[in-house]
């Protein structure tokens, strides 16, 4: 972890108090609840999967209860959809159009290894939403601050059984996250940019992510956002025509 030990090449950090850390992690689990009831907004995606590297844009819409993500991609040359994609009920839906297939994951059909978090369906849909992903039932193990009575840059470092999680912080918010599995050494990073406060939640405009395990990366562009306006309920719903092929 010593990427977010220095955070981006700045002064190396000195070690801090865990309760300070502690109280720093309690923040960001209240962030990650802290989401508008709904938003809107223009998605640009960057991405290399499976060795193709492609980039589309679209639209993402967002509700929060009952929570629903939608995101829907298109290739920017003749508009035809690319890709539709619904995470609700704790099923993540893709539909490709082009290869006429529906792909169906299930919220706890997650492997052991760090590839699964790439694909864990709660955590590509916090990734994307800007929420910062921790690994479940951790412990504070290490904390570092820079120097000073109120310290910029922070770094905590969490573990469970399985995981190792870094999460670099600049004037409290999240800048970047890493996770390493104990098992393989495989790594997973994301990035946190551009961020957007209100009073009650704070949203990023750019968030990227990338995957040592399988060399996926993915980079996310927000623009023309609104928030906590009515959403038609018809807009999360995928429809697939007949003879489309399901997998699971």
């Amino acid at each position: 972890f010593a990427g977010c030990a220095t955070t981006g090449g700045h002064s190396p950090l000195q070690r801090a108090d865990l309760k300070a850390a502690e109280e720093l992690i309690r923040k960001i689990e209240a962030a990650n609840a802290s989401l508008p009831s709904s938003f809107t907004a223009k998605i640009a995606v960057n991405a290399t999967v499976n060795g193709r590297v492609f980039k589309t844009g679209g639209t993402a819409s967002f509700i929060k209860e009952p929570r629903a993500i939608k995101v829907l991609l298109q290739e920017q040359i003749f508009r035809t959809v690319f890709a539709d994609m619904l995470y609700r009920d704790d099923l993540l839906k893709i539909y490709v159009p082009i290869d006429k297939t529906l792909y169906i994951r299930e919220k706890n059909q997650v492997e052991t290894g760090a590839a699964s978090l790439e694909l864990n369906p709660e955590f590509v849909s916090l990734t994307a939403l800007g929420r910062i992903p921790l690994i479940s039932g951790y412990t504070v193990t290490k904390s570092y601050t820079s120097e000073g009575n109120n310290p910029a840059e922070q770094v905590i470092v969490i573990e469970n059984d399985s995981y190792y999680e870094s999460i670099a912080l600049r004037n409290g918010l999240t800048e970047k996250v890493r996770i390493l599995a104990k098992k393989g050494g495989d790594k997973f990073e994301a990035h946190f940019e551009k961020p957007v406060e209100d009073a009650s939640f704070v949203f990023y405009q750019k968030i990227s992510a990338f995957s040592e395990n399988s060399s996926n990366r993915f980079e996310l562009s927000y623009s023309k956002m609104a928030f906590n306006a009515p959403i038609d309920a018809k807009t999360f719903i995928i429809n697939v025509p007949e003879g489309t092929k399901t997998v699971k």
